[in-house]
C-alpha cells in the first residue's frame, strides 16, 4: 500500500456548487450506516437545495458522510471496473421543490481497518485568524495495510472517510468530473488530539 498514491475522496467545495439538506429528519443517526450500505432507508430520501446554483458532479450535503454523485461519476466508475461501491436512489429538489434528476447516493462497501493515529506526524501549519499564526496539525492518514480488503473505493471502520486508489483518482480526473477533491493520505492534514 502506497499512502502517497491512495487518496481521501472529498467534496471539492467549488464556489457556487449546489448543496442540499435533507427534508425532515429521515436519517436520524444513520449517516455512516447508509453510506456504508448497512442500512436501507424505509423510503427514498429527499434532499432540497439550500445553497449554490451550479449542478456539478458531486453534490454535498449538511451530513458530511452523505454525498450524491452524477451519472457521469457512476459511468466512469463502471467503465474502469472500480470495486467497493454502489448507489442508492435519492430525490434531489431545487429550492422551489422541482425534482433534479441524474444523481444517486454513493455507497462505499469496501473496507479497511481503523485509522492508526500513531503513524501520523505532528506539524505546525499557518492558520489565518489564529493569535499565534499557526497551530499543530497531524499529517498522514494511515491504517494497517493488511486490513484493507483490496477494493478500489473503501472506508476505514467507524468513520465517514472515503478512500480511493490511484486507478479511481486517475479515471475521475480523466473524465473531468467536477466538485470532487483528492488528497493523498500521506499528505492529509487534520486537527486531532491523541
Amino acid at each position: 500500500m502506497d499512502f502517497a498514491m491512495t487518496y481521501d475522496l472529498g467534496e471539492g467545495f467549488t464556489r457556487g456548487a449546489f448543496r442540499a439538506k435533507e427534508v425532515g429528519d429521515v436519517l436520524g443517526g444513520n449517516d455512516i450506516a447508509l453510506t456504508s450500505g448497512s442500512w436501507c432507508p424505509p423510503a427514498i430520501l429527499r434532499f432540497r437545495q439550500y445553497e449554490g446554483k451550479k449542478w456539478l458532479d458531486c453534490v454535498g450535503t449538511q451530513r458530511a458522510n452523505v454525498k450524491f454523485v452524477s451519472e457521469s461519476v457512476v459511468a466512469t466508475l463502471r467503465a474502469v471496473g472500480a470495486s467497493g461501491w454502489g448507489t442508492y436512489p435519492v430525490r434531489l429538489e431545487s429550492e422551489e421543490g422541482t425534482e433534479v434528476t441524474g444523481y444517486s447516493g454513493l455507497i462505499v462497501s469496501g473496507r479497511c481497518g481503523a485509522i492508526d493515529n500513531t503513524r501520523s506526524v505532528q506539524v505546525d501549519k499557518a492558520v489565518v485568524g489564529n493569535p499565534r499564526g499557526h497551530a499543530p496539525v497531524w499529517r498522514g492518514l494511515y491504517f494497517a495495510e493488511e486490513s484493507w480488503d483490496g477494493s478500489d473505493i473503501f472506508r476505514p471502520s467507524s468513520t465517514g472517510y472515503i478512500f480511493v486508489t490511484e486507478k479511481v483518482r486517475a479515471a475521475l480526473d480523466g473524465a473531468k468530473v467536477t466538485n470532487l477533491s483528492f488528497t493523498a493520505l500521506a499528505n492529509f492534514e487534520r486537527a486531532m488530539l491523541f
